[in-house]
């Protein structure tokens, strides 16, 4: 029985308990797993549902974490709402079962399916709140939308450095080697500039890609800037090395 039969199917037997708030929750979670087969146009698997169901939670516990103490009802709410979610959850699995999982999708080298469970932005959440002449107290997330460009790559970029710095300053003697392919291509100069001193000022060392037109305005940025011709995938040139005289370790 796919998840979706067995979601509806209770969903009908909370209908006739008169439990409303099981059936509006799980009314809910049937819309999300649904849409998700829609955009798909083909059943989802096993594996797909689950993603759908954790997604679910996540955004529970998101509400609930950024509800205020005195909003005693809306806390209950949530609370009550993950119950319900959590039921369709699965258990935690062991290190033999995650390694099935990871083969499977492997093995059905569906592109779609693995760029979702490698996109890192499906494992963590982050809200930042706004004020300016324009805003107050407004949320980043209603702010900006996914593709937007550079309005949710930036605080993207803090908060994983930030993440990397709490990591490497709990270490002696680290690295602080962050890797980051493309990070500024849709940034202003400005933009790129700042995050530049941020990652010097955490004295990180950086290595990241940059398209063309980037070079002219951030090379003086960084150390080391080398410049790479693609001619074909198995076929890369290096061209002549820069280097320039600066405190920080940012390569490029």
């Amino acid at each position: 029985m796919s998840k979706i039969e067995e979601v509806r199917g209770d969903m009908f037997k909370a209908m006739k308990a008169g439990d409303k708030e099981t059936k509006e929750t799980l009314s809910m979670l049937l819309a999300a797993l649904k849409n998700k087969a829609i955009d798909k146009r083909a059943d989802l698997t096993a594996e797909e549902e689950v993603q759908v169901i954790l997604k679910e939670i996540k955004q529970t516990k998101e509400a609930l974490e950024m509800t205020p103490e005195d909003r005693t009802d809306i806390i209950g709410e949530c609370t009550r709402r993950l119950a319900v979610l959590e039921q369709y959850a699965p258990k935690m699995m062991d290190e033999k079962e995650i390694r099935e999982i990871i083969n499977r999708i492997i093995d059905k080298n569906d592109t779609g399916m693995i760029k979702d469970f490698a996109d890192y932005r499906n494992y963590m959440s982050y809200e930042i709140i706004i004020n300016n002449a324009d805003v107050k107290d407004g949320r980043l997330s209603r702010q900006a939308g996914y593709n937007s460009g550079a309005g949710p790559q930036i605080p993207y970029t803090l908060i994983l450095s930030a993440a990397l710095s709490m990591l490497y300053n709990a270490r002696v003697n680290s690295t602080r080697l962050i890797f980051i392919d493309e990070p500024f291509e849709k940034m202003s100069d400005h933009n790129i500039k700042l995050m530049l001193e941020f990652f010097q000022n955490q004295d990180f060392q950086v290595i990241f890609c940059a398209p063309p037109n980037k070079t002219d305005s951030i090379g003086y940025e960084c150390d080391t800037v080398i410049p790479v011709l693609k001619i074909r995938k198995e076929n890369m040139q290096i061209g002549s090395v820069q280097f320039h005289e600066r405190k920080g370790t940012v390569h490029h």
